[in-house]
């Protein structure tokens, strides 16, 4: 045995308890029971310690666990996959893996070993099981990588699929997962090696990569035919004003710069006057008066100044003199105050000195007097002049602008050299915001092509297609033979199976009549059970002879589907197998014992609704009978939430 096969399931209570599902290696194990004892959760448990992104473990089993793992042998090395329950819908992202010769499954959740990441895990897994051959550790994850996700379809045929008129393979109605599901056929189909499917992960890089590029490249090529129409539409522009000849411009961006480029070197067309020496003369004039204007401003302000100070001089003069006007109270005979008539030893004396100071204030104020008349009458004169001044600058202005008015050519150049000066403004502007445009490297985009080229001529698809081929119709055959040693009706009884990767579908084909069948149109829940057998057996055989790396696994949820409706709780169904559906399905399970009989290293586990007292290798296959009545099923109902 060399293939990977599943020895247990097993589940951690939070109770410190575990429960474990024994399954035989290249054997069939076979669990019944009535609904709701737990059947299905196996499959849901096994894809989450697969590392399914979310958690889809019945309500009732992830309320009461902590870990769910599952351990696998393929005769020489064994390892537990763990997970831990995260206690909702969302998967857990710790899972744990222990892998050697002889693993012992641990007593407790708590002691599961080698604990990391679930991409950290899915990568050991993925080691394993042989996919180090196509995935290298170091590449990126892309859609070409193969991962354990992929191996999937290969391996449940669950309720949604197994007697599905729409499904081939498990997750193809998941658009999410198709995708990748398609893309890995060709490696398990054995239609590419390492080395070629290296090279594909790398044409894959390539083709990101050239689309990346022709966006750069269009993006590059949208604006360098902005920069041309734009620089176009300034040339135009530019000869409409007279700064260039009207002329035929080049669709090369280089070239339309570099006539931009010496426009810039333009100058303004002189203005030349009818009078020109009557405008220079009236000029140099115009000038002069505004200097002089300018001047007298100057004077007015400082004369102002001047006089402002000297009439707060005054002011201030006429106030002192004011208080020093006393001596009318004093009589210099008196020897008394003329206000307290306190006696005065020396009146005369005080008296005299008052008076004396209050001449002087008085010549002071007459000086001031005299002189202030003569700045007012300065300031007036200053005036006039400057009034007279403005009247002469404002009769020159508008002779100046009369003459310029008069001259009809010169307004047309002004009004032109204006409109001209703006347009090189926008040509200087248009030029210096282009500078920093960064330029499409090609170099990048030729080498993308010339390793697409290579690769494409090392490893050309019509080579790859034809073992695609090989695969499909050794697979075909393999379904085929499988299908007639099963129950079926029309259109099976004398039809082949066809099998087709490329959208993965089968197609009916009978060869007498020359007609063949879609899958949607055969009609009969056996006869899709039949095709699911048969295509899911005959894969696992192929897979075998490739050495692929999908595990020797088939699960397998109520084969009894098409005889006996689930829709209702029941118990478990004994079949005597008396009646033709009777018949029928143990046919199918006859089928199944044989196939896992004869091809080494395949096990098949079956969830059954179904029980055939009539069939000893059925009975013995079964390991667990989870009745109505019975305590045991899945999870013991002891096991507390908290």
């Amino acid at each position: 045995m060399s293939r990977w096969n599943i020895v247990n399931v097993i589940y951690y209570s939070k109770n410190y308890k575990r429960k474990i599902l024994n399954f035989t290696p290249n054997d069939v194990t076979i669990i019944t029971g009535a609904s709701n004892t737990g059947k299905s959760a196996i499959i849901s448990t096994i894809d989450y310690c697969l590392g399914s992104t979310d958690c889809n473990i019945a309500s009732f089993v992830i309320e009461r666990t902590t870990h769910v793992a599952t351990k696998w042998t393929n005769g020489n090395t064994e390892f537990i996959l763990a997970r831990e329950i995260s206690g909702s819908a969302k998967g857990s992202s710790k899972m744990y893996i222990d892998y050697g010769s002889n693993i012992q499954v641990p007593l407790y959740g708590s002691e599961l070993k080698g604990k990391g990441t679930k991409d950290q895990i899915r990568a050991v897994v993925e080691r394993l099981f042989g996919f180090n051959e196509v995935n290298d550790t170091e590449l990126k994850i892309n859609s070409n990588r193969i991962t354990l996700r992929q191996l999937l379809p290969f391996m449940f045929l669950d309720k949604s699929v197994i007697d599905s008129n729409r499904i081939i393979f498990h997750g193809l109605d998941d658009s999410r997962k198709a995708k990748y599901i398609i893309e890995s056929l060709p490696y398990f189909l054995g239609a590419v090696n390492h080395e070629e499917m290296e090279a594909l992960r790398k044409l894959h890089r390539l083709k990101k990569g050239l689309e990346a590029e022709e966006r750069k490249k269009r993006l590059f090529q949208n604006q360098e035919q902005i920069i041309v129409d734009k620089a176009k539409l300034l040339l135009r522009e530019a000869a409409q004003f007279g700064i260039i000849q009207k002329q035929s411009y080049p669709n090369d961006k280089d070239e339309l710069l570099k006539i931009l480029q010496l426009l810039l070197d333009w100058k303004p067309t002189k203005i030349v006057l009818e009078d020109n020496e009557l405008q220079d003369k009236l000029s140099k004039e115009k000038g002069k008066v505004i200097s002089k204007i300018n001047s007298l401003k100057r004077k007015r302000k400082a004369l102002i100044h001047d006089k402002n100070k000297k009439d707060s001089f005054n002011l201030v003069l006429s106030s002192q003199k004011a208080k020093l006007d006393v001596q009318k109270f004093f009589n210099k005979n008196e020897c008394k105050c003329p206000i307290c008539s306190s006696q005065l030893t020396s009146s005369m004396e005080a008296s005299n000195n008052i008076t004396l100071a209050f001449n002087e204030i008085t010549a002071e104020t007459k000086m001031l007097e005299k002189h202030k008349p003569n700045i007012q009458k300065y300031l007036h004169g200053v005036e006039l002049e400057l009034d007279a001044l403005k009247d002469k600058l404002t009769s020159i202005s508008t002779y100046l602008e009369d003459l310029l008015l008069r001259s009809k050519e010169a307004k047309i150049i002004r009004d032109n050299n204006v409109s001209a000066n703006r347009v090189i403004g926008r040509i200087s502007y248009f030029l210096e915001s282009i500078k920093e445009m960064q330029v499409f490297d090609y170099s990048k985009i030729n080498q993308y092509l010339a390793e697409t080229k290579d690769i494409n001529e090392r490893f050309g698809s019509s080579y790859r297609k034809e073992r695609i081929e090989i695969a499909e119709r050794t697979i075909s055959t393999y379904a085929t033979d499988n299908l007639k040693k099963l129950p079926r009706g029309i259109p099976c009884i004398e039809s082949t199976i066809n099998f087709f990767s490329e959208y993965p579908k089968v197609v009916l084909f009978n060869e007498k009549e020359n007609k063949d069948y879609q899958f949607a149109n055969i009609g009969s829940d056996e006869n899709y059970l039949s095709i699911h057998l048969s295509l899911s057996f005959a894969m696992q055989k192929f897979f075998a002879k490739k050495n692929s790396p999908v595990p020797g696994v088939l699960l397998l949820d109520q084969v009894s589907r098409p005889y006996y409706s689930n829709d209702k709780e029941s118990d478990e169904l004994e079949i005597k197998g008396e009646s033709d559906d009777e018949k029928a399905l143990r046919k199918h399970f006859d089928f199944i014992f044989k196939q896992v009989e004869k091809n080494e290293g395949l096990q098949a586990i079956i969830l059954e609704h179904a029980y055939l007292t009539n069939s000893e290798k059925y009975k013995k296959s079964t390991k667990y009978r989870w009745s109505r009545n019975c305590e045991e099923k899945l999870i013991p109902s002891d096991w507390p939430i908290n």
